[in-house]
């Protein structure tokens, strides 16, 4: 860098020099257009690097001659390549507003061309040059701005070359634009093929198109872009050495296929990764996998949900270590959570393992593996998600871990999962512990001040939803008046959950205290609160409520009946839900077991059943409550009326007309 600096500050002492000389009556030394456009010539070639302004300060030399030049010295005069060479110096500076400062340099250029003065006729070099500079851009008008400029060129007679293409493409990909990427290139091989030896696509084409493909996201890229990179292999193959496809080209074609969200992509990906090795072994050096490959195939087996995900991202860690690829915390994460959306028996443990692994590494002096605090997130949702038996423990042994071990520090996140990994497993107590994480987030964030910190919505909903399942109703009230009390407000989910834990508990009245909830929701979604929508799912509830209501109690009996049904005649007015199967088959439910044998129930089973059936919802399980509803066979007969009938005289699905 001290070299650049000292190369620039030596032109520029250079050119004074001799300015000085020439003002002192040296006129051998008088400088002129090759002197400045030399000094443009260093600005340019080092604007890429750190030294800022160059572009800046090429401008103000090219402006310099123009006025010298304007007042008559004509050995000052620009050209069209000390132009170009300014432009140049935007392209590379990287600085915000280059592109529109190339174009202004352009534009410059012509005005004297069209003054009168052909030397400044502009060419191919000059516009694809500022198309260049529109192309490197994150202008949101790039590609309006390209298409201009390429029909202008195309008035000044001007034939756009391979670089002229290769800048739009570029910019068509960068937009996710693969079809005018796509004719562009077409549009190459035409006019090549005819003849024109300066539009021969090169593996910058091809490879500008491929990431096109990749960026669009499009039904159909993925695979257009493994199709053009065989086309370049076969060109390859032909004869024409430019368009061997090297790594950044293979690179393009995961990306596509990572993009595309087809169930076949990881497959696809590592197809390529095998294929790339073969070629690497062969010989081919400039397609030797890199640490970017295999971190697209792994992110790709993160978001997959492929069943045997996180065997196959664990396979793949163990092919870099073979490699000698480096590891760091960012392949440990992918395939912890491929372990967490695999849902394979066992990847709960495989991701802890994998967890542990990491920390082995960290704690030996391998800063790179450092684990991030996703990996111990996805690790307790993996245990949470398991149904295994002790899983909860297991999440509150990393989260306990951690606190201890001060690699990770639990964040929101992982107090929130470890409390839902006690909701899901429903054991003798979960609500308490839910409880008990709820009050260690809330004494962190008192204690901290950090707003990262303070119990959300899902801090509480997981506890109202612990003690839902542990059928603790009155405890899960107790934390939903707390929760609104801090100031976080609950939606529909929070009430739901408080509606389960009436429903499935062995509290009197608890029909009617479920309905309560149903109507305060309703009453606070008519009021304006959009969160508090009660969906078919809320009106369930309330059923399953009434159908759960203990038959010992007559009172409550006959109360969850009228209630079962003064709720299923609101669903049918409502505005935000409609009855389904499971609202009847929980409605038939209440009618086989709370109300007795009678004509009435008869005659409920018959409605209930035969507006089921009008609406299309009857299925296996409506068929086997039914059953139990009706109480008679010949009920049950009169209502199957229209219903085939096997060699046992069952029915099944299959023989009910498709209208039911």
């Amino acid at each position: 860098n001290s070299g650049e600096d000292h190369a620039i500050a030596h032109a520029e002492k250079l050119l004074a020099k001799m300015i000085d000389q020439f003002n002192a009556g040296d006129h051998g030394v008088k400088p002129d257009t090759f002197t400045y456009s030399s000094l443009i010539d260093v600005y340019s070639s080092l604007s890429s690097t750190r030294i800022t302004g160059l572009a800046k300060r090429a401008e103000k030399v090219l402006t310099k001659m123009e006025d010298l030049y304007m007042a008559g010295e004509k050995d000052v005069k620009p050209n069209i390549y000390t132009f170009c060479a300014v432009i140049d110096s935007w392209n590379k500076s990287g600085e915000k507003g280059s592109a529109y400062k190339a174009e202004a340099v352009l534009g410059r250029a012509i005005d004297f061309f069209e003054a009168g003065d052909e030397d400044f006729r502009p060419n191919v070099v000059i516009f694809s040059a500022v198309i260049a500079s529109w192309a490197r851009s994150n202008e949101d008008e790039a590609t309006k701005k390209i298409e201009m400029l390429f029909r202008r060129m195309q008035n000044y007679g001007i034939r756009p070359n391979v670089f002229t293409y290769s800048s739009m493409i570029s910019a068509y990909a960068k937009a996710g634009d693969s079809k005018k990427a796509e004719g562009l290139l077409n549009e190459m091989e035409k006019r090549y093929l005819a003849g024109d030896k300066e539009v021969r696509p090169n593996a910058f084409t091809y490879s500008s198109i491929i990431h096109a493909f990749a960026m669009s996201g499009k039904k159909g890229s993925a695979e257009k872009a493994e199709a053009l990179l065989k086309r370049m292999e076969d060109l390859y193959e032909a004869g024409d050495e430019n368009l061997q496809p090297n790594v950044i080209v293979f690179s393009s074609v995961m990306h596509a296929y990572r993009k595309s969200g087809l169930k076949v992509a990881p497959k696809k990906m590592e197809d390529i990764l095998n294929y790339m090795e073969e070629l690497h072994a062969a010989g081919n050096e400039s397609v030797k996998p890199t640490v970017v490959i295999y971190n697209q195939i792994l992110d790709a087996l993160a978001q997959s949900k492929y069943w045997d995900g996180g065997d196959k991202a664990e396979a793949l860690i163990q092919r870099m270590v073979e490699n000698n690829i480096s590891l760091n915390s960012v392949h440990f994460k992918y395939a912890i959570v491929a372990h967490l959306k695999s849902g394979k028996m066992k990847s709960a443990q495989k991701a802890e393992a994998l967890l542990r692994r990491a920390e082995r590494l960290y704690k030996e002096g391998n800063e790179e593996v450092k684990p991030e605090i996703i990996c111990y997130n996805a690790c307790i949702s993996a245990w949470a998600r398991s149904k295994e038996r002790g899983a909860a423990q297991k999440a509150d042994s990393i989260l306990n871990a951690m606190v201890a071990d001060n690699i990770a520090i639990p964040d929101k996140v992982t107090f929130n999962t470890v409390s839902d990994a006690w909701a899901k497993s429903r054991a003798k107590g979960a609500g308490r512990q839910a409880e008990q994480l709820l009050m260690r987030l809330t004494e962190l964030y008192e204690s901290s001040g950090n707003e990262d910190m303070k119990p959300d919505i899902v801090s509480y909903s997981t506890v109202i939803d612990a003690y839902a399942k542990n059928e603790k109703p009155l405890e899960a009230a107790r934390i939903l008046n707390q929760m609104i009390n801090s100031g976080v407000k609950p939606d529909a989910v929070c009430y739901n959950s408080l509606m389960t834990a009436w429903a499935f508990s062995k509290e009197r009245r608890k029909a009617k205290e479920a309905k309560k909830i149903l109507d305060m929701m309703r009453d606070q979604f008519e009021s304006g609160d959009k969160a508090m929508k009660p969906k078919a799912i809320s009106y369930n509830i309330v059923l399953n409520a009434c159908a759960k209501t203990a038959k010992s109690d007559t009172v409550d009996v006959s109360e969850a009946i009228q209630i079962a049904f003064g709720t299923y005649s609101e669903l049918q007015n409502s505005r935000t839900a409609k009855p389904n199967e499971y609202i009847y088959g929980t409605l038939l439910k209440v009618l086989r077991d709370l109300m007795p044998l009678g004509d009435q129930r008869r005659d409920l089973v018959k409605k209930v059943f035969l507006k089921c059936r009008h609406e299309g919802y009857v299925d296996v399980k409506i068929l086997k409550i039914l059953s139990g509803a009706a109480a008679s066979k010949e009920l049950f007969d009169e209502l199957m009326e229209r219903a085939e009938r096997n060699d046992n005289d069952n029915v099944k699905l299959g023989d009910l007309p498709a209208e039911w």
